[in-house]
């Protein structure tokens, strides 16, 4: 009887079926002006940031890379003037951040940067980071009014929001 409403709350990627919450929106418009060279989108673990890059980005010329990349891998990856994208990036060697660093520096790459916001403190508070621009877009976890919403949306999708 249930089954249909479990399967809305089952943890999936789907493009066309994502809660508009407002640090969401946030996040997609500072994206959407950031003029930075190097970006850092931040959040705790399963807040969506993969979900939101992966939405933003679908349809945008891109590379999309995750965090275990190497450096020959990002070499041969990469081209000017074309923006790539790290998720997951707290798993990246330091070695690889400051290259990816040295090359947004050059003004002729563009990096978005993923991670969990503890780790990004953590690079963000070096010395080569602290001296340069970079913009920090973070992703917050809903509301308690935004999970109700989301609660009853879901719901609603199975004609079941009687039950909430």
């Amino acid at each position: 009887m249930y089954k249909e409403v479990i399967r809305e709350f089952e943890d999936e990627i789907n493009l066309k079926e994502y809660f508009k919450s407002y640090s969401f929106r946030e996040a997609i418009n500072k994206l959407k002006i950031s003029r930075s060279k190097l970006k850092f989108l931040i959040g705790e673990a399963g807040v969506g940031k993969t979900f939101l890059l992966n939405y933003y980005y679908k349809e945008k010329d891109v590379i999309f890379l995750t965090g275990c990349v190497l450096k020959e891998e990002l070499n041969s990856k990469i081209k000017k003037n074309k923006l790539i994208v790290i998720d997951e990036a707290q798993l990246l060697d330091e070695k690889i951040v400051e290259y990816i660093r040295t090359l947004a520096d050059t003004k002729e790459y563009y990096f978005v940067l993923s991670m969990h916001t503890e780790d990004a403190k953590r690079y963000l508070n070096r010395a080569h980071f602290k001296s340069r621009y970079v913009d920090i877009i973070e992703l917050k976890r809903i509301t308690k009014q935004e999970l109700e919403q989301f609660i009853n949306h879901k719901l609603f999708k199975t004609n079941k929001n009687h039950l909430f």
